[in-house]
This record gives C-alpha cells, sequence and structure tokens, in this order.
C-alpha cells in the first residue's frame, strides 16, 4: 500500500454489471468487472464483488504490514459507476462504511452510518473516488454522490477528437466533456481524466495535441490524470472490429520506442497543477497477444524533468518540512485558483484548489496535504504542522480578493468534517462545510 500521498488508498471492485458501451479497445473478461483484466489473485481480493469483505480484508493486510491506516482513500473500479443502478450503488457504499466503523453489514441505513462516521475516531473515510463515463454524468445524480461521500470523479476521456471517439464506437463527445466537467467541479469536486494513446485512427501528432487542447479550454482543465496506452489483449476479449483491424495490419500497439517519444512530448506540457495518477496499466504476458510493453515511469519523469503535483511530492524528494513554506498562486482560469504549499527547492507540500460560483459563494474543491501518512492528533515529517490551516486561510482571503465572496464552503470527505468544523465551518444540509466570510 502507498501511503506517502498523505493516505492509504483501498481499491475496490464492484461486481460485473453492462455499462452500455461496447468500445471496440475494451477487453471483456467473463466473470471480470468490464475493462478489467483476470488475475491469479483477483477472485481472492475481490471478495465476490462484496464491498464489506474487500474493505475488510485491506484493513486486516495494511495492519498486518504495520501501516498506519488513519486516513483512507476509497477508490472504487469496475466500470461506469454512474451506470449502475441506484439500490445497489447505495447498498456498495454502505458496506464500506460499515466495515471501516467494525459494524455488522446491514445495520444501518446508509445515511445513518455516514453520520455515524463523521463523527467516529480513526480510521477516517477523507475521500471516495468512482470513476465514469461523461456522457453518463447529470447534475442530481452527482449532487446524490457527494451526499454518499463521493469527492472525485475520473472520466473516461480516452481523446478529445470526435471522430477518432466515434471510429472507435466510445459513446461521447466533447459537448458531454464539457458539460460533465462543469457539473463535477461546480457541486465542488475534483475531476479526473483517462486518456487513452494509441487509439485506432489516432496518430502520435493527434495524441500530443490532445495534452495542448486539455490546458487551453478552460471548460477542461483537469485536476488529476491517468495515461494509458492501447493494448491488444488476448482475442477472446477483444471486440472484432479491433481483431480486425490488426489482422488487416490497419492498426497494432505503440511500440517502445513510440511510448517513450510520446511522453517525452506530452508530459512537459502538464502543468504543475495537475497530479499525473498513472502511466500505463499493468498487464502479463497471459493477458496479451503480444509481448507487454514496459514502460519505465520514473525514468521518462526524470529525463523530461516532469513538473506534476506527483513528481514534486516530499515523500519522492525526501523532504520534510524545515524551513519556511511559501504559497504560490495559480488563477487557472476566471474562477478556478490552485494554492500549493512549496519550498525553495519546489517539493509540493499540500494543495487546495478554489472555484468560484454564481451565488457569491467559493467552494474547495480540493485540500490535500502530502507527505507520509501521520495518524490522526500526532505530528509527522509534514502533515498536522499547520499546512491545510494555512492553505485554507489564505483561501478564504482569496474568495474576497478576487470574487467578493460573501461564504465559502468545503465538499469535503465524510471522515475530514471534524477539521472544518474545528475551523469554525458549519454542516448545511446538502453536507457541505460552510463559514460566512467578513
Amino acid at each position: 500500500m502507498r501511503s506517502g500521498s498523505g493516505v492509504t488508498p483501498l481499491t475496490l471492485f464492484t461486481k460485473m454489471w453492462d455499462c452500455g458501451g461496447a468500445c471496440i479497445y475494451c477487453p471483456s473478461v467473463p466473470e471480470t468487472p468490464k475493462s478489467y483484466l483476470s488475475r491469479t489473485n483477483f477472485t481472492k481480493i475481490s471478495k465476490n464483488y462484496s464491498s464489506y469483505d474487500q474493505t475488510k480484508y485491506w484493513l486486516n493486510k495494511i495492519a498486518d504490514r504495520g501501516g498506519t491506516c488513519s486516513k483512507l482513500e476509497i477508490i472504487i473500479l469496475g466500470g461506469s459507476f454512474t451506470a449502475l443502478p441506484s439500490y445497489y450503488i447505495e447498498t456498495f457504499l454502505s458496506g464500506v462504511f460499515h466495515a471501516v466503523e467494525e459494524v455488522r453489514e446491514g445495520t444501518y441505513p446508509l445515511q445513518t452510518i455516514i453520520n455515524k462516521h463523521e463523527s467516529s475516531s480513526s480510521p477516517k473515510i477523507v475521500g471516495i473516488t468512482v470513476e465514469t463515463r461523461p456522457d453518463l454524468i447529470n447534475d442530481k445524480q452527482i449532487q446524490l454522490l457527494y451526499k454518499y461521500g463521493i469527492t472525485k470523479i475520473e472520466l473516461g476521456i480516452q481523446h478529445l477528437n470526435d471522430d477518432i471517439l466515434l471510429y472507435n464506437n466510445r459513446k461521447q463527445n466533447i459537448v458531454q466533456v464539457h458539460n460533465s466537467v462543469k457539473i463535477i467541479k461546480d457541486i465542488g469536486l475534483k475531476v479526473g481524466f483517462h486518456i487513452l494513446l494509441g487509439m485506432p485512427k489516432s496518430s502520435l501528432d493527434k495524441d500530443e495535441i490532445i495534452f495542448d487542447q486539455l490546458f487551453s479550454d478552460n471548460l477542461l482543465q483537469p485536476d488529476h490524470l491517468k495515461l494509458y496506452f492501447c493494448e491488444y489483449f488476448k482475442k477472446e476479449f477483444m471486440h472484432p472490429k479491433m481483431i480486425e483491424l490488426v489482422e488487416r495490419k490497419k492498426w497494432n500497439p505503440l511500440d517502445l520506442k513510440e511510448r517513450y517519444s510520446l511522453l517525452s512530448k506530452i508530459l512537459p506540457k502538464i502543468p504543475k497543477t495537475v497530479r499525473i495518477s498513472r502511466i500505463g496499466r499493468k498487464v502479463t504476458r497471459r493477458d496479451l497477444e503480444t509481448k507487454p510493453i514496459d514502460v519505465k515511469r520514473d525514468y521518462i519523469e526524470q529525463k523530461v524533468a516532469c513538473k506534476c503535483i506527483r513528481c514534486r511530492e516530499p515523500i519522492r524528494t525526501k523532504n520534510r518540512i524545515n524551513n519556511q513554506v511559501n504559497l504560490d498562486f495559480v488563477l487557472i482560469c476566471n474562477n478556478e485558483l490552485y494554492i500549493e504549499a512549496t519550498d525553495n527547492s519546489n517539493t509540493c507540500y499540500g494543495v487546495l484548489r478554489l472555484r468560484q460560483l454564481q451565488n457569491n459563494e467559493a467552494v474547495v474543491r480540493e485540500l490535500h496535504v502530502y507527505g507520509e501518512e501521520a495518524k490522526i492528533g500526532t505530528k509527522g515529517n509534514v502533515q498536522h504542522k499547520g499546512i491545510g490551516f494555512l492553505l485554507l486561510d489564505r483561501a478564504e482571503k482569496k474568495a474576497i480578493e478576487l470574487w467578493h465572496s460573501e461564504s465559502i464552503k468545503v465538499a469535503s470527505g465524510i471522515g475530514t468534517r471534524t477539521y472544518y468544523k474545528n475551523r469554525g465551518y458549519r454542516k448545511n444540509k446538502s453536507g457541505y462545510m460552510i463559514k460566512r466570510l467578513k
């Protein structure tokens, strides 16, 4: 478990469900969630896709390894979460909270166990991430997900060229992408993009252009990125059109030289306000028709001097707070401000994302302090030394200075509400922590 980013991530899988899509590059493995591959230990860790059993499994595993396990980031995988029936979403999330609270599954209704977790002791669920498609987003639905504790939505953007998406049977277009991003950000959640490099009908040049558009179009501007390469998985898992393209020599996966060449061009385009969570996916020889192509992430990031947040986190730079912390401000667009706490070596200790809303209100979409995870109530190398308070205090002042905001609210994780309560915030009926500004 990687806890160097200040949290303990727990990855859970939903059960197999039809997302309604038929993308030609997406593998369909029997008895496995859409787009995911079978693994030797997949059945063991999926626990028949019970969220309760999966959560208990990982908590016990982390405890056995001596992990901190104080701040939990729940990452829910398995395809398009918003395509799932509402009753299944509620049951799945309820199982997670019951497991963390160590009570028998089904003891409380979802909202009751959420309220219980809000005031309970460590471990705390500080965030929940789900993934979906841009065409499966609506305002009412995302509002409800936030009420249930979701703090981040990862969108399967794949590409920004509508013709390429259509050729690959991807049910979305740039208008839907714009709309979904606005909905997510206006509600106050973080937004991540999945980008698929080397898709059929694309090219190295067309893939490179994506990263110019991502950060020049104010209606995009993702907070987090995951970069994947289009692969040719085992024939029995692939769409017939994909098989035909390969056999007619109309498409092949990018080779190692092409992957490094593309990354060397796109990584320098990614601003320091973005965190690249992943480059490539883990695949084995038995997953593919061809030999796996292993891109060394650290090698290429160091070669091009990648400046994303992950590359500047304290755990990677081996830094702890010894000197005065500086605050750096980036006005991403007229209604989005990014604030980060750094030192003179450009190590990123913490970030805050602030968004202006239409009703004289500002919303904090993300407040994250990095470094090795420290238990709640104890000081770490970076955490619990006042960086979060410093960022929040400056955000309040900037909301007044830039936008004349009368109030500020935080789209906080369920387990972090006490933190904001101790800083003068109060919960409103929608679950936001809110404070009047003077």
